[in-house]
């Protein structure tokens, strides 16, 4: 992946898993399953007994609950850090913030998002490029599910991160 630089012909959007326009986030703090762990942050995830879970094949785009996001921003010696646009795996050991309502910055994994597209969740045949519960702007028969009310705000920048909303 490309260094970032301050100079750039387009500004990038954000991280991975980065809540966008905070004023209108509503998030929540909940315990994740250490059984069916999120694969990563910017991932979507269900509640089930009150903890956070994975998504199955069987989830429908109803059993969304929301997204787990970064717990904070991060300040690394070496911008943009070792690990701010790959999948980090959030310890499942701790509580998550989980984003139920408002913006997210997303790695698109799949598809070319637009503004007004809709935003599609793989829910099978995860790979380390394309983990369970992560955002594409294409669909795939079998393997991924439209989520109802969720929408790109824009296209992915050179980093291929969109910021999409979630009512």
């Amino acid at each position: 992946m490309p260094n970032r630089m301050a100079i750039n012909t387009a500004l990038p959007v954000g991280f991975n898993g980065q809540v966008a326009r905070t004023s209108f986030a509503l998030i929540e703090s909940k315990v994740m399953s250490s059984a069916a762990p999120v694969a990563a942050y910017g991932c979507a995830c269900k509640l089930d007994g009150g903890v956070i879970k994975a998504l199955a094949s069987t989830d429908t785009a109803a059993a969304v609950y929301g997204f787990v996001v970064r717990p904070q921003v991060v300040q690394a010696a070496a911008f943009p850090g070792p690990t701010m646009d790959d999948f980090v795996a959030p310890d499942a050991k701790q509580p998550q913030n989980v984003l139920v309502k408002g913006y997210m910055n997303a790695k698109v994994n799949a598809g070319t998002a637009a503004a007004g597209g809709q935003v599609y969740i793989r829910i099978a045949s995860g790979s380390s490029t394309k983990p369970i519960g992560g955002v594409e702007a294409a669909a795939v028969s079998g393997e991924t599910i439209a989520l109802t009310g969720a929408i790109f705000v824009g296209a992915a920048d050179e980093y291929g991160v969109a910021e999409i909303r979630i009512l």
